[in-house]
């Protein structure tokens, strides 16, 4: 292989180039020898080499793959469940929640609390082959009767200490 060699007038890095290419591509053979340089890797010596690595992988690689026919997907049907928990703090606030699932797919539950000074939250919900639907009742400050998706709120009035805690937080 033939590495060119620099232009005479260029004062560039071309001579560096050249040297180290001269060393990385050639190697000094015995002096009795008829060729002083032999060839080590050439353009057409790398990409046969690289042919060779390249099928030499994808045929290791085959030995590992293997066409296996694809299972039907395993249908696990919906089993039935129930769960509950309730605790509260002894200082008024309790909260719960309470779920059971029947082997169909439908879902219902409830869940909520009660804070100390008498204002609650309590959420019924299903979710079935119709979708989620949910009735919240509660006396929160500030909420109103409503129906928005698929969601009911039906609001009383709050009690009296709750009222005053929020017309406090709204004085500036």
């Amino acid at each position: 292989m033939q590495i060119r060699k620099p232009h005479p007038k260029r004062k560039t890095s071309d001579t560096a180039v050249y040297k180290v290419c001269q060393k990385s591509f050639y190697h000094h053979s015995n002096q009795s020898s008829n060729k002083h340089h032999q060839a080590i890797m050439s353009p057409s010596n790398t990409f046969v080499f690289l042919s060779v690595v390249v099928l030499a992988s994808l045929v290791h690689a085959q030995q590992f793959l293997s066409l296996t026919p694809l299972s039907p997907p395993v249908v696990q049907l919906p089993k039935p469940y129930s769960f509950g928990y309730e605790f509260g703090d002894g200082l008024g606030m309790n909260q719960y929640r309470h779920e059971s699932a029947d082997g169909t797919g439908s879902v219902k539950g409830t869940y909520g609390y009660l804070d100390g000074i008498g204002v609650f939250r309590h959420v019924e919900y299903t979710a079935d082959k119709d979708g989620f639907r949910s009735v919240i009742r509660s006396n929160e400050p500030g909420l109103s009767n409503h129906v928005a998706a698929d969601a009911s709120y039906v609001v009383q009035p709050p009690p009296p200490a709750a009222a005053v805690q929020a017309s406090d937080q709204f004085v500036l």
